[in-house]
């Protein structure tokens, strides 16, 4: 296999980062480091931000080949390649690396410390090296000989280092606090197995034998060119290295429960892997984020454009509730905002035929008293600052939800919304009518925004195949948990506990045909939490026989004697 490509850059990135944004809060660019600027004028070709921001790696309708995941460094052997304080820290602080990927970028996330560190300890166990043979390059090499080769191999005509060069591809002024001393000399050796695929940075010191199994060297004194670069390269320090190192050692040993595992989750849950190419494992669903296409029938347009420039919390924890799926921020300009918008909704906006009036103080009031004690809607949402996690807050819902839609939503949320997981609440007409008034002009105060943490929620990624299981965890486990203990991620935000279905003492009191009937009209129907909604408009018979089944998995229990003599549940 040829692997050997030539380029017309002489050195590409060493310090190819997770990303590429602006900004940084701890440690920002050298001056040398210009800030972010867009390679195709907005106004002329706002489409392009959809490719190259990776917009449907997320929102659906990406098309291989994947732009991003030429762009975006791979990380499928980020341990081996970067320090982990680095990780850490630009997990907190994303900021602008690469200046040759055009409109791309690394978005922000608004990690806490606790989520970038479950991340980092799983990017750092990430390898091992490449499976081609590597030379021997262990030994000391001469920084001051090192700055001599970055000058002779011409590395300044796309790199600038220690104040010569030009930052045409990346700075090279900090190198040594990001990248591992071993993987740096690998990368400069045969820089094609770390580029997906792409041929910017030229072989220059070896080239692969016969079979590409291992390298040879291409010039006299290669292995010790290589040792005196990587030297020189590995001097240039951040001023705040050890301080950075001394945050990510502190913040891991305060937080000894936090594990790789957790950090897989987050990754999958955030979809890095549709930007970045991480291995099979790192990919949950290539759809985590509600389609492009029914924006315009949706959204209010003034609304959307503010929320570009500041993304934040709709879902609070998850397009598909539990996964803790986010929005990141892009950092994007007014101009740029518009931009996108003016993609998505093309020369019309969304159209508006409800027109409803008002609703007098008396069916506010009446409307405020069935949500607090009767309909289920505060059990998933949040109004007035009380109410679940799971789905958009209802705080001045009009001003981003189109009052068709809205209206559409409360009637028939599978029209509305195909996939959402909302049941249609059984009342009548007359008071839905009044129920999507009250909405429509009911101007909540309390108006939070936030993302749920990633670290103390549970995170459930259930599958797409259409099982019990993964009914129960998109349904049932967000308030009831996981296993049935009670503890989903939604548990403490109700008033009242969630049932245990784990608790086989009291499961055990309860016969098939009471949990089907729970399941089917509500907890209502049992005197029991009327914000546990009723599921029969949603699910079909079999499926809710499915989870009493289910659910006496995870009690290890039988209903009671008296109970079993009717096998058939209505």
């Amino acid at each position: 296999m040829f692997r050997f490509s030539h380029s017309v850059f002489l050195f590409s990135s060493v310090m190819a980062t997770l990303g590429s944004c602006t900004g940084g809060k701890n440690e920002p660019p050298p001056a040398e480091v210009p800030p972010f600027r867009a390679e195709v004028p907005l106004a002329q070709s706002p489409a392009d931000y959809i490719v190259q921001l990776g917009c449907l790696n997320c929102h659906g309708g990406a098309t291989s080949p994947n732009l991003l995941k030429t762009r975006a460094p791979g990380l499928s052997q980020a341990g081996h390649r970067y320090r982990p304080e680095y990780i850490f820290d630009y997990l907190l602080n994303p900021r602008k690396v690469r200046n040759h990927i055009g409109l791309s970028r690394m978005p922000d996330f608004g990690f806490d410390e606790k989520e970038a560190l479950a991340l980092t300890l799983y990017l750092s166990g990430k390898g091992p090296a490449p499976a081609i043979r590597f030379p021997d390059f262990s030994g000391e090499g001469n920084a001051r000989l090192g700055e001599k080769e970055f000058g002779a191999l011409a590395c300044g005509s796309c790199h600038s280092a220690g104040g010569q060069g030009h930052n045409v591809i990346s700075d090279l002024s900090w190198v040594g606090s990001k990248l591992n001393p071993e993987w740096l000399r690998q990368f400069i050796a045969a820089p094609a197995e770390f580029q997906n695929g792409q041929s910017l940075m030229p072989a220059l010191l070896y080239h692969y034998n016969e079979d590409s199994t291992a390298l040879a060297p291409s010039v006299e004194g290669a292995n010790e060119k290589i040792r005196d670069l990587s030297a020189y390269l590995l001097s240039l320090r951040s001023p705040r290295q050890d301080e950075g190192v001394d945050r990510y050692e502190s913040v891991k040993k305060a937080n000894p429960a936090i594990s790789a595992a957790l950090g897989l989750k987050i990754f999958r849950a955030q979809n890095c892997a549709g930007c970045h190419q991480s291995g099979t494992e790192g990919t949950w669903r290539t759809v985590v984020a509600p389609g492009l296409q029914g924006i315009p029938s949706r959204i209010d347009k003034q609304w959307l454009a503010r929320y570009l420039q500041k993304p934040h919390a709709v879902r609070p924890f998850g397009f598909y509730p539990g996964s803790g799926s986010r929005m990141p921020d892009f950092n994007l300009t007014e101009t740029e905002a518009d931009s996108l918008v003016k993609y998505i909704y093309g020369e019309g906006e969304g159209k508006t035929k409800i027109r409803m009036e008002a609703p007098s103080r008396f069916v506010s009031g009446k409307i405020k008293t069935f949500l607090d004690e009767k309909l289920p809607c505060l059990g998933c949402h949040s109004l007035d600052g009380k109410g679940g996690k799971v789905a958009p807050d209802l705080a001045n819902a009009a001003t981003r939800l189109n009052p068709d839609y809205m209206a559409l939503m409360v009637s028939s949320p599978a029209t509305a919304m195909p996939g959402t997981i909302m049941p249609k609440v059984s009342m009548p007409q007359a008071l839905r009518d009044q129920l999507i008034g009250y909405l429509l002009y009911h101007k909540d105060t309390v108006v939070t925004g936030k993302y749920l943490s990633l670290v103390d929620h549970p995170i459930t990624l259930p599958g797409d195949n259409i099982s019990v299981e993964n009914i129960y965890a998109t349904r049932c486990a967000i308030c009831h948990g996981p296993t049935g203990r009670g503890d989903g991620f939604n548990a403490r935000y109700l008033p009242t506990r969630p049932t245990v279905h784990a608790d086989s003492s009291y499961m055990s009191t309860r016969a098939d045909d009471t949990l089907f009937d729970g399941i089917y009209a509500g907890g209502y129907i049992l005197n029991k939490s009327h914000l546990m909604p009723d599921w029969g408009n949603a699910l079909s018979n079999d499926e809710i026989k499915g989870l009493v089944a289910y659910i006496r998995t995870l009690c290890h229990c039988s209903p009671p004697k008296w109970s079993t003599d009717n096998k058939t549940m209505k």
